[in-house]
């Protein structure tokens, strides 16, 4: 830093070091309004990726279960009885997977952590320069 005086009086250095503060969270708050719009994005894109996933499979896990059904009448099971076993296994099978996917989404993944770094950084470079 160089050692020069400035000779402004004080309360136009108070101005300009309020503008600076301002014009710095300012900047802050976009950052951050714009880390958030992206992270929300990423997760919408990936959240309709696994919905349009999810319908594909429902379409053929359908078909799977109409066969299986079929099987089980053909091995002499009552038609009722057969769609209710089937049923019953999809369903538990269906609520453990669903379990396990909720388990993975995750809040943090929204939080304007370069944001919240740069602001770390500031105030750790303000504290050395107080401490001067």
């Amino acid at each position: 830093m160089s050692n020069s005086v400035d000779t402004r009086p004080l309360g136009a250095l108070f101005e300009t070091l309020s503008n600076d503060v301002f014009t710095l969270l300012r900047q802050k708050i976009a950052l951050a309004r714009a880390e958030m719009t992206a992270n929300a994005l990423g997760l919408a894109l990936r959240v309709a990726g696994v919905l349009t996933g999810a319908i594909i499979i429902a379409g053929g896990l359908l078909a799977i279960a109409a066969s299986v059904v079929l099987m089980a009448i053909e091995f002499g099971l009552r038609p009722w009885l057969a769609a209710l076993l089937v049923g019953v296994l999809a369903v538990t099978g269906g609520a453990l997977m669903a379990h396990r996917l909720f388990a993975g989404l995750r809040v943090g993944s929204l939080i304007p952590t370069e944001t919240v770094n740069s602001l770390k950084e500031d105030a750790a470079w303000l504290r050395a320069e107080t401490n001067k």
